[in-house]
């Protein structure tokens, strides 16, 4: 219950034109939820939107991580992209390359 007034929260704030600070907040509170669904729908609209919020999601950092490295996550290759860009963004390198690697399909070395 709880989960689906966050969700249509975040949803109605992109609608209207919130800011991307509040809309990222709301996917951040997305994922700390327990349903992978709602984690990936989270982690999809962060990874739209990291390089303007990536000081929010830094935040999640030890989270997001965590979905990456969890094998029975779906869709651990999208929680290392986030991550690993969240990791560019602090200027850890190291750990960015780590979680880049784990990216699969988005990590493209072509992107801007």
């Amino acid at each position: 219950m709880a989960a689906a007034a966050v969700l249509n929260m975040a949803l109605l704030g992109a609608e209207q034109g919130s800011s991307v600070d509040n809309s990222a907040s709301g996917m951040i509170a997305l994922l700390q939820e327990e349903d992978p669904a709602l984690q990936v729908h989270a982690l999809r609209q962060l990874h739209a939107v990291v390089d303007q919020s990536w000081p929010e999601a830094a935040a999640q950092i030890a989270l997001l991580e965590e979905l990456a490295e969890e094998e029975g996550f779906p869709d651990r290759e999208l929680a290392a992209a986030l991550a690993s860009k969240v990791f560019f963004h602090l200027e850890e390198y190291n750990d960015a390359l780590r979680l880049a690697l784990g990216a699969g399909q988005y990590f493209d070395v072509d992107s801007r």
